[in-house]
This record gives C-alpha cells, sequence and structure tokens, in this order.
C-alpha cells in the first residue's frame, strides 16, 4: 500500500471507532480511536 492509503485507513478506522463507541465511552472513545489509528498506521 502507498503511503496516503495507509494514512486514509488509519483516519478511516479512527472516525469509525470514534463514532461508534462515543455514545458509551464519551470522550474515553478518543483515546481508543487514536490507540487503533496509531496500531493500524505501524
Amino acid at each position: 500500500m502507498t503511503p496516503a492509503l495507509v494514512g486514509l485507513l488509519s483516519l478511516a478506522v479512527y472516525v469509525a471507532t470514534a463514532v461508534t463507541l462515543q455514545p458509551t465511552y464519551g470522550f474515553y472513545a478518543l483515546m481508543i480511536a487514536d490507540t487503533l489509528k496509531h496500531m493500524t498506521h505501524a
């Protein structure tokens, strides 16, 4: 995958996780989403 596609994939993971978990976990959802974004990007 090209670096741009990896970046878009990690951003998509971040947004999907944050939107999905936000009603339940609030701001903690952003921490979880950021962790998954970094794991996807690595």
